[in-house]
């Protein structure tokens, strides 16, 4: 059966105690807490008010029922009933009141406390007190009576309640003091000084401008305080402690190093006064701090500045982060297709599914930094081999090898002479093991992959065996080494590369390469980033040029002069070779070969096919590029081409140079002319014929000499001797020389001679062969400019004439001794010649056979039947004049058909081009989303993304491929993908390459990830990287816009400089902005003097500022501000998981929390949240201007009299003071940080006067 809670028959006395939380009170402290409660429920408005009521009351009754005054206490009980206190039992709760306040006052008694939350002790002593003061008054002493309001002797305040019926009691007290005109009430009044200083307070290790402390002595009957003076020492610092105040951030902006802390720079200075030129200076040591600490950034000439003009500064960025090949790797992904088909261990009509396959790479993906042996029959690890640091005649140092980190666009090479590498760094990774000693291969590669994963320069480095991929079906194994450096040690440079030498072997110390050595490497010398397959590309099977039917069959080539006058039998100046046939005939391959044989092995006399050697080390079907010289060749298509690089020399001594009838004659006059240019038998002839010579004749230097363009200068002549030249009355080779200006005027008129002789010699140079439009003289005279023999005169003409270096007098006429030097160099191109391909049988000697039925050349290689000649009686071979082109251009010959046969590149080159592609097998066949994408995936940090906007895909159009085109077509994907992509670049390619006498694939790729500063931005603020979070606090600390280092540098325009952004001056990789205001080293213009004196009859809250709108989105209801806290592994805020709230719950607060917190803005006016939210705090008494502009840091800053002592505090009435709290503010709102010294001020207080008399 329950029991009544009301009903005090169920309780014993001990309970009730317990219910009035009293432990053996007497009859006075349980009197006065049963009325207290009555009292207390008396004005509670709950329901269980009134039962509450009348249960104290019976309590009452329980214990005071037996008194001597029994009757008078059911009549206090009566009265309780009737919702009514008695005349007495008002002056006792007022009594309880009135000593309440008193013991407050004199610090006895907190100051927040009432009487029901009076502990036992406490209400005690009230009611001690209490007593003692009853006793006091009842003796008739003049001791203040708390429990009487004091009034005046004519005056009487009555206090009534709103009920007519009802009125209490009005308690006075007389005052002793007489009017006055201060303050109607008060009638005198007197005034005394505060001095408080921060020095004195109880706890030195609270904040200086914070802090609470106790008057020397209470003083009461205050009416107004006012400030007096104030004396503040200038320690607080331009750039303070607050956190976020004094550093900004460098932060990336492009993807991979976007949102990633890890690649933040800070630039931080220490809290202190400074000038702007002082900051300036400071910002540049952070820079350089920050440039040992972030190594694998090059801060080149980033720096801060100050211009003491206009008083801005200005920020450089020059900064650039590279990533190469070794944050990549290489993937060949495949979609729907069998991973069987991947493997290059198949036949070679099963590999043409996949890339990989067919090109011999036997997994999908791979490391440009990682070197493997060739994959075989696992090494026994119990092979010994002998370990040792001696150099002698049979064995050599071999318990190392060295890694060169070297910069250069081609490969490393140990001929100094021709290594245009530059080596960044070069350092041994040497075994631990005691040398001279036999180990196991276990135990040595052991050893090996532990020196390489503890080296000081590489990271995520090894050496290890490593099984093919599962699905080759195979059992074969090799061994890796990866070389990764270290972006924190070594240099991140353009054009990085690594390369690795080991040492030489000798016999018996076979340690690293070759297939009896303990790592079986296949080179000394390997390049990192070449990624060779570990079998041998696909065979393109030949073509198979057909069989002769006798072996006696030719093929020959014919290139015979097209000008008659250079057909000089017996065939001087034709060019022809023939290659025979053999009885089992020729592959494709075998047939070029046996072409370049040919003509490389020529006789090389005046007649130059220019074969260039150079050629043979390339394979044209996967490189699109002509051959230098002559050469046979297959192109990228797969189709034959011929490229003949001809020149037959003509000597100069076929020609002469007459000068009869010409220009010199008529300006020079032919007295002066030498003698050996004159003939015997007609003596005004004026014939050169030896062009080797440097002859002299003697010019008069008449003021002007005129030039007649209409007479040559000089004519070129066959000589009546020649070899190389037929010259009869119908066929000969000559040439006239004509002034530069015959076609625009019929004279050139000259001022002297050096002007006539740079016309002449510019006429000279302009002119070409009109047969070859090549430059057709040369000269071998010189002369001497300035101590220096030079070839040309001052126009940079060639010096076929020289200047005037002899002066001959002779009367009252100047003559000037001349040299002049004219060569011929004449030569035969391809242009000049007709052009035929024969395929000759055994029966050549008849000249009626018809070869029309079997021409390889033409059936086989596919050359057009216009290039071929079938009978010898129809000698119709093909003209191959055509006018040479400029640079980068052609000259096409065509069919009939309208198709491309041939061309004349610039050079004056001929190439014959087969009009078909030669058959092959074993294609490759690509199909779109299936197995035509290869991939360069980033994988390291600071190139990693979400989205992958670092990698590369390149993407192969669908359709069948050989091998070489193939490997075209992925290096023209390539080439694309460096043009096309904004962030990664890439160059290099796929080739093939010959080892062992096979043909293996060869990846070499330069890859370059370089972070510019427009890859970055500049963050003076932002609400999450400016704010401090402690773990285990509930809250987050953030510093304003408005006290950052940016802020106090002039940069107020944006919180956050987007680099990239369009506007943002760049000069070269730099980039610089500009404050928008000057540097401010004044943060604060006034101070903020609040005091919190524990009296609430004054205004509180007397400061009014402006304030913004409010925008924000309130918290849901559900949400406590309190349980946001910080998560001490991220740092980040998080809501309390604890707290009860449902996952969408916590989702909401979290979203609406962060909303509050991401109003910084990038490329626009800062939002007004960033700012401070202006000084909003209660109980300012008053503010304090700031003059310290020339004040010296660490001097004081006084203040006294004038407008700061107007500022005032007056109380509603009289007031009594006795604990202060004091806070000192910024105009912000902040405390002020004076770094710890201290600091004091000092207050006026005006008190009533209570005893006038004396």
């Amino acid at each position: 059966m329950s029991k009544n809670i009301y009903d005090i028959e169920d309780y014993t006395d001990q309970e009730l105690y317990e219910i009035l939380d009293l432990n053996n009170p007497s009859d006075r402290e349980l009197e006065a807490k049963i009325l207290m409660m009555i009292h207390k429920y008396e004005k509670s408005q709950a329901k269980s008010s009134k039962k509450l009521v009348s249960f104290f009351e019976e309590i009452y009754t329980h214990f005071f029922a037996d008194s001597d005054d029994e009757e008078e206490e059911n009549t206090l009980i009566e009265n309780y009933s009737n919702r009514k206190l008695t005349e007495e039992q008002t002056m006792e709760v007022g009594k309880m009141d009135a000593t309440l306040d008193k013991m407050k006052s004199e610090g006895k008694i907190k100051f927040d406390a009432t009487i029901n939350t009076l502990t036992d002790a406490s209400l005690s002593e009230v009611i001690d007190e209490k007593e003692k003061m009853d006793a006091a008054i009842a003796g008739g002493s003049n001791l203040y009576n708390p429990t009487k309001t004091n009034v005046s002797q004519q005056d009487k305040f009555v206090k009534e309640t709103t009920s007519d019926s009802q009125q209490k009691e009005v308690y006075t007290k007389e005052l002793t003091y007489a009017g006055g005109v201060l303050n109607p009430i008060l009638k005198q009044t007197k005034k005394r000084v505060i001095s408080i200083d921060s020095q004195y307070r109880a706890d030195k290790r609270t904040f200086p401008t914070e802090f609470t402390f106790d008057l020397s002595e209470p003083l009461k009957d205050v009416v107004s305080l006012k400030l007096y003076s104030v004396q503040i020492p200038f320690t607080w610092y331009t750039i303070s402690k607050t956190y976020g105040s004094n550093f900004f951030y460098i932060k990336g902006n492009s993807p991979g190093i976007q949102d990633n802390e890890t690649h933040d720079i800070k630039i931080d200075i220490s809290a202190g006064n400074y000038t702007p030129t002082q900051l300036a200076d400071n910002l540049n040591d952070s820079i350089n701090r920050e440039k040992q600490l972030y190594t694998d950034i090059n801060f080149n000439d980033t720096d801060v500045s100050y211009n003491q003009f206009t008083s801005l500064s200005r920020i450089n960025l020059d900064i650039n982060k590279i990533y190469n090949e070794n944050s990549y790797y290489v993937e060949f992904p495949v979609t729907d297709i069998l991973d069987a088909s991947l493997s290059p261990y198949l036949k070679d009509s099963l590999r043409n599914q996949t890339i990989p396959a067919y090109l011999g790479l036997q997994a999908q993906t791979y490391y440009p930094n990682v070197i493997k042996t060739t994959p075989g029959a696992a090494p026994a690890e119990s092979d010994l081999f002998y370990v040792t640091e001696t150099n002698s005649v049979d064995m050599s140092k071999n318990n190392y090898f060295t890694v060169y980190k070297y910069i250069n666009t081609s490969d490393f090479s140990l001929d100094v002479s021709n290594n245009s590498s530059i080596v960044d760094l070069s350092f041994d990774i040497s075994m631990s093991l005691v040398t001279d000693v036999s180990y196991t291969r276990a135990v040595i590669i052991a050893d090996i992959n532990n020196q390489i994963m503890n080296n000081y320069y590489l990271t995520d480095s090894y050496l290890k065996q490593t099984s093919v991929e599962e699905y080759n079906s195979s059992t074969d194994s090799y061994y890796e080494m990866k070389l990764k450096p270290n972006r924190n040690t070594t240099n991140n440079s353009e054009n990085s590369k690594i390369a690795v030498l080991f040492p030489e072997n000798v016999s018996n110390t076979n340690m690293w390469y070759g297939t009896n050595s303990c790592v079986g490497f296949d080179d000394r010398l390997i390049e990192l980033n070449d990624i060779i397959s570990e079998k041998p590309a696909i065979v393109q099977n030949d073509t198979f040029i057909q069989k002769s039917s006798n072996q006696n069959d030719e093929l020959q080539v014919h290139f015979t002069p097209t000008a008659p006058q250079f057909r000089v039998d017996p065939s001087m100046n034709d060019l022809s070779f023939s290659i025979p046939y053999s009885t089992s005939g020729y592959s494709a391959t075998e047939f070029l070969s046996l072409l370049n044989t040919t003509v490389k092995t020529i006789p090389d006399i005046s007649i130059n096919f220019n074969y260039d050697t150079s050629n043979e080390s390339i394979d044209f079907t996967t490189v699109n590029q002509d051959p230098s010289g002559t050469y046979a060749y297959l192109n990228t298509s797969n189709v034959f081409n011929f490229k003949f690089d001809i020149t037959t020399d003509i000597s100069m001594s076929n020609y002469e140079i007459d000068f009869q009838n010409s220009i010199l004659v008529e300006n020079i006059t032919l007295d002066n002319f030498p003698e050996e240019l004159k003939t015997i038998d007609a003596p005004t002839a004026l014939l050169g014929k030896d062009l080797n010579t440097t002859y002299t004749f003697t010019a008069w230097d008449a003021t002007t000499k005129t030039i007649d363009n209409n007479i040559p200068i000089f004519t070129i002549k066959t000589t009546a001797n020649a070899t190389n030249i037929q010259a009869t009355a119908d066929v000969s080779d000559s040439y006239l020389v004509y002034s530069i200006d015959k076609d625009s005027s019929s004279t050139t008129s000259t001022s002297s001679y050096t002007a006539w002789q740079h016309k002449i010699n510019k006429s000279i140079a302009s002119f070409v062969d009109p047969s070859s439009n090549l430059q057709l003289f040369t000269t071998s005279n010189t002369r001497t400019k300035d101590g220096e023999i030079i070839s040309t005169d001052d126009d940079g003409n060639p010096l076929y004439f020289g200047p005037a270096y002899k002066e001959v007098s002779s009367e009252s006429e100047q003559y000037n001794d001349i040299s002049f030097n004219i060569q011929i160099n004449k030569k035969l191109s391809a242009t000049q010649y007709n052009v035929a391909f024969y395929d000759i049988s055994s029966n050549r000697v008849e000249r009626n056979i018809d070869f029309n039925g079997d021409n390889t050349w033409r059936d086989a290689l596919y050359i057009d039947e216009g290039f071929c000649v079938t009978s010898l009686s129809d000698d119709s071979s093909y003209n191959l004049f055509k006018s040479i082109p400029s640079d980068g251009n052609v000259e096409n010959f065509t069919n009939s058909s309208a198709e491309t046969i041939g061309k004349i590149d610039a050079s004056g080159c001929f190439t014959a081009i087969g009009r078909d592609v030669l058959a092959a097998t074993n294609y490759l066949t690509i199909v779109k989303n299936k197995n035509d994408s290869i991939k360069i995936i980033a994988e390291e940090n600071g190139v990693v993304s979400q989205g992958g906007e670092n990698n590369i895909e390149l993407q192969l159009p669908s359709g069948s491929y050989t091998r070489s085109s193939l490997l075209i077509a992925i290096n023209n994907a390539i080439s694309t993908a460096n043009t096309n992509s904004s962030a990664t670049k890439v160059t290099g390619g796929f080739e093939i390459i010959s080892k062992n006498s096979l043909s293996y694939l060869n990846i070499n790729l330069t890859i370059l990830r370089n972070y510019t500063p427009r890859d970055f931005k500049i963050v003076f603020y932002d609400e999450v990287s400016f704010a401090q979070c402690s773990a285990g606090a509930s809250s987050v600390k953030n510093t304003t816009w408005d006290s950052t280092l940016g802020w106090v540098l002039g940069f107020r325009e944006y919180t956050i400089y987007d680099l990239s952004a369009i506007g943002i001056k760049t000069t070269s990789n730099n980039i610089e902005i500009l404050g928008d205001t000057g540097v401010s080293t004044q943060l604060y213009n006034y101070f903020l003097l609040c005091i919190d004196d524990y009296n609430q009859n004054h205004l509180n809250d007397g400061l009014v500022t402006i304030t913004d709108r409010d925008t924000s989105i309130p918290l849901p209801s559900y949400a406590i501000k309190s349980e946001f806290q910080c998560d001490p592994v991220t740092g980040e805020t998080i809501y309390n998981a604890s707290s009860g709230l449902t996952g969408k719950q916590v989702y909401s607060a979290m979203e609406i929390y962060n909303s509050k917190n991401a109003t910084s803005s990038i490329g626009t006016s800062v939002s007004t949240k960033s700012y401070g939210a202006g000084p909003f705090v209660k109980d300012v008494f008053g503010i304090i201007p700031l003059k310290v502009s020339n004040l010296v840091s660490g001097s004081a800053y006084t203040e006294f009299g004038g407008t700061l002592q107007n500022q005032e505090r007056n109380y509603f009435g009289p007031v009594n003071l006795r604990r202060m709290t004091v806070h000192l503010r910024t105009d912000r709102g902040d405390l002020v940080d004076l770094n710890n010294a201290n600091w004091s001020f000092s207050l006026i207080a005006e008190q009533l006067n209570n005893n006038p008399a004396s």
